[in-house]
């Protein structure tokens, strides 16, 4: 209840806003008009459905599922904001997995890197999902839940509809999942740098004693 109060206050602080500029611009223009300043307001007042056109065109050009913003040794990774979410077909869903899977597995290559991803379609089973590609034997998984706040939901829900011309609801309670590969190499290379360390003393000890 509270989401549908402040979406009808945003549609009506955009439509006062609308209605001033299309004042202002007709009046500078010289033709006060009431129909000509209607037809411009309405036309003010949709033009961010045009969005949607210019989405999918972009949608063309960045064709990678998801990004990736550096901040020192973190790597956040985030959807693609240009491409189409709802209604994907099964080849889509499997593209979107394998961009977030490869994408993640390459910046975990990274030394001392730390993957962030934070977002309201982490529910249990994508994030099961992410603990089977990266297993606790191998790296250090946690898992933070949130709760999707009354501005963010709203955000989205603004956004996904002029992007895409559809309604939907966020999820109540998302979820910030951060990976970082575990120093199982580094200890290796200690064990066997200790082992070379000790056969190679060993050897010194049998000569000194053959001499």
């Amino acid at each position: 209840m509270k989401s549908k109060f402040i979406i009808s206050g945003i549609l009506g602080f955009w439509g006062i806003a609308c209605v001033l500029v299309a004042i202002v611009m007709t009046s500078q223009t010289g033709t006060q008009h009431s129909l000509v300043t209607g037809v411009l307001s309405l036309s003010l007042f949709f033009s961010p459905l045009l969005l949607r056109p210019v989405s999918a065109v972009i949608g063309r050009f960045k064709t990678q599922a998801f990004q990736c913003n550096q901040r020192r040794n973190h790597y956040h990774i985030h959807l693609n904001p240009w491409p189409k979410t709802g209604g994907l077909t099964m080849d889509r869903l499997c593209f979107y997995w394998s961009g977030l899977m490869t994408l993640t597995s390459t910046m975990l290559e990274k030394e001392n890197a730390t993957v962030v991803m934070s977002s309201h379609l982490l529910n249990s089973w994508r994030i099961s999902r992410l603990r089977q590609r990266f297993p606790g034997t191998d790296y250090h998984f946690h898992i933070v839940r949130r709760t999707v706040g009354t501005t963010e939901a709203i955000g989205l829900q603004i956004e996904v509809f002029l992007k895409e011309w559809r309604w939907f609801y966020p999820a109540a309670i998302g979820a910030i999942v951060v990976i970082r590969r575990k120093r199982i190499f580094s200890r290796q290379k200690t064990i066997n740098a200790s082992r070379r360390v000790s056969s190679y003393s060993k050897s010194i000890h049998k000569r000194s004693r053959s001499e």
